[in-house]
């Protein structure tokens, strides 16, 4: 085997390495706002959420009924303001959001897939044209 091929060989297989580790490296990119995305969604309360029966209680004990009835009423118009805002957020975004996360997983997905493709063109195309380039120097 020649020298010259010699050389043709090792860039090769160092262009293969390069292109294995920039794809390697869009994977986790594409994995990690996969989970970004996961996780943003992941946890949304609804006001349906508040409105279903719980059977976890909270006791307060006081001797004055007067403050009983305080605590009572302080507790509920929280639970409603928070139930209020959440329809006025659910108003605003009338789509589910599981509905939403998963359109938009599926159409992340293609676009990650279509931007690895793309990346994996140009890492070649530059190592195409420095080998190239190293070639016609060396003649």
């Amino acid at each position: 085997m020649s020298f010259k091929k010699l050389q043709k060989l090792q860039r090769t297989e160092a262009l293969r390495k390069n292109v294995a580790k920039a794809y390697s490296e869009e994977e986790k990119k594409a994995a990690d706002i996969e989970e970004q995305k996961r996780r943003q969604f992941n946890v949304r309360l609804r006001s349906s959420d508040f409105l279903k029966p719980t059977y976890m209680k909270t006791v307060f004990i006081s001797a004055s009924p007067v403050l009983v009835n305080e605590v009572n009423r302080f507790y509920t118009q929280l639970r409603d303001s928070i139930i209020s805002h959440l329809k006025k957020k659910e108003a605003e975004k009338p789509e589910d959001n599981e509905l939403k996360s998963e359109s938009t997983s599926v159409m992340t997905d293609e676009q990650v897939l279509e931007q690895q493709q793309e990346d994996l063109l140009k890492v070649l195309r530059i190592e195409a044209d420095a080998l190239e380039q190293e070639m016609a120097s060396q003649q």
